[in-house]
């Protein structure tokens, strides 16, 4: 995989960890790409078990479940 793409997953892992990623729109904007580009990470990291909903009480993506993201999500317990 491309390091962009790699270091992309982690910055939106850090950034849903710390409950910062804002909407699809500031998340897009932090990462310096578009909105598509950025559901479609959202997605990739779903898709790879990462238990990830949108709190509109943090305004942010946030996880399920306590843990991080590492090409697949791994559950903490």
């Amino acid at each position: 995989m491309p390091r962009k793409f790699l270091d992309k997953l982690t910055k939106i892992d850090a950034l849903i960890i710390k409950r910062a990623t804002g909407n699809s729109e500031q998340l897009a904007t932090t990462l310096g790409i578009s909105v598509r580009t950025t559901k479609e990470f959202i997605a990739i990291m779903r898709s790879c078990g990462a238990p990830i909903q949108y709190n509109r009480r943090y305004n942010s993506y946030c996880y399920t479940k306590e843990g991080s993201f590492n090409i697949s999500f791994v559950s903490v317990q």
